[in-house]
């Protein structure tokens, strides 16, 4: 299916090169109780161990944004048409964050595809509603037609946020709809789940395919889908989470410019 990266998101892409976000530091704290030997302790003291508190929740409020929800579902058919849908909610708390987010860009490939921007909208504290009006969205050829021939059908759809400021939420939903398949009678797709340095709460991934549709599914292990058969269907869903920033790689640092890159999270196609 044609599709920008497939399934990585383009607005977010632009924030992770431009963005330098920081990381909190825990403060750490030590007693400064006497040292006299304890009391010796009764049975009653013996048996009632303290309970381990809750575990300490992340703290966010270092991170210029944070995704709170990001959902995106395929719906394919035989003769390799489809759609694609995405919906973001994100909560916007800096500057930098305003930024990334200020303008959203979305490609598409015209021959192909229809790309429909159900809405984009900003939520502001006390409850105010700000939605993008038709005219701040503007459909322009993508940079890489210019002399090039075979991308003279890449297009993007540039949408200007209105009114984005640190503490607000946006929310998007886009649409994909693929009418002219590449490959007649075929489809294929890959997905890779936003991982650092971004956090999020709740992404989720649903690929709905007709039930008798001769499928190769690849995932990275531990990464496995949930499916289900429904009125002639199966539909696929995976969830995923990025609740904190990993420790950097310090082997990172020995990898070379020749390394492969890591291949999509999800692979799915009917070519055999």
């Amino acid at each position: 299916m044609s599709l920008p990266h497939q399934s990585r998101l383009i607005a977010l892409l632009l924030v992770c090169s431009t963005l330098q976000l920081g990381q909190p530091v825990p403060a750490t704290a030590q007693s400064a109780a006497a040292q006299q030997p304890p009391p010796p302790a009764s049975r009653k003291q013996v048996a009632e161990k303290p309970q381990p508190g809750p575990e300490k929740q992340p703290d966010h409020a270092g991170e210029a944004f944070v995704v709170e929800q990001l959902k995106t579902s395929f719906r394919f058919e035989k003769d390799g048409t489809g759609q694609r849908e995405m919906s973001l909610r994100a909560k916007i708390q800096s500057e930098a964050g305003v930024e990334g987010f200020g303008q959203l860009v979305f490609p598409y490939t015209s021959a192909n595809e229809k790309l429909e921007i159900d809405y984009v909208r900003v939520h502001k504290a006390g409850g105010v509603v700000v939605t993008a009006p038709a005219s701040s969205v503007q459909d322009l050829t993508a940079p890489l037609a210019s002399g090039a021939r075979i991308y003279t059908d890449l297009r993007q759809k540039h949408v200007t946020v209105p009114g984005l400021r640190p503490g607000d939420v946006l929310e998007y939903h886009v649409v994909w709809r693929l009418h002219t398949p590449l490959a007649p009678n075929h489809f294929w797709l890959e997905h890779s789940f936003l991982k650092e340095p971004f956090i999020v709460l709740d992404e989720q991934l649903e690929v709905d395919v007709p039930l008798d549709s001769a499928l190769k599914l690849k995932t990275e292990p531990g990464l496995e889908a949930v499916n289900k058969e429904q009125g002639g269907r199966r539909i696929y869903s995976w969830k995923h989470a990025n609740l904190k920033r990993q420790e950097p790689d310090k082997s990172a640092s020995r990898k070379t410019e020749s390394d492969e890159p890591k291949p999509p999270h999800v692979q799915m196609s009917t070519f055999k």
